[in-house]
């Protein structure tokens, strides 16, 4: 019955339910207008700990974002509710050691390797 009830709801409207097994529940309705995102393809990326790294480090900067980092190709995408400025995040990733493609050094090499144990030890 509770789904039946949603079944009107306009585009980019989204329910969120809360309750128990048992209990009374409540619901709130919102509508997520536009969501941003940014993918920018980064040198240096080895493995899971760099992602991982990559991952709290943009996620300490926006709470709302959703990082998803493709190690293979080396593609970060960042989506979120708030304006995705490309600047921020790329300066936040070149000082981890991950430098857009073509913009890399020895130097942000040997910040990667430290990003990456960060990454790998939290």
């Amino acid at each position: 019955m509770l789904r039946q009830s949603f079944q009107g709801l306009e585009s980019g409207f989204k329910p969120l339910i809360f309750g128990e097994q048992n209990e009374s529940y409540f619901c709130l309705i919102l509508k997520i207008d536009t969501m941003n995102s940014l993918i920018l393809e980064v040198e240096n990326i080895k493995c899971g700990g760099c992602a991982n790294g990559i991952k709290q480090k943009l996620q300490k900067a926006d709470s709302s974002a959703v990082v998803d980092v493709d190690v293979e190709h080396g593609f970060v995408k960042i989506t979120s509710v708030l304006t995705v400025d490309k600047d921020t995040y790329s300066d936040i990733l070149r000082q981890m050691g991950y430098p857009e493609v073509g913009e890399g050094n020895l130097v942000t090499t040997a910040k990667s390797y430290v990003s990456c144990m960060i990454g790998k030890m939290s």
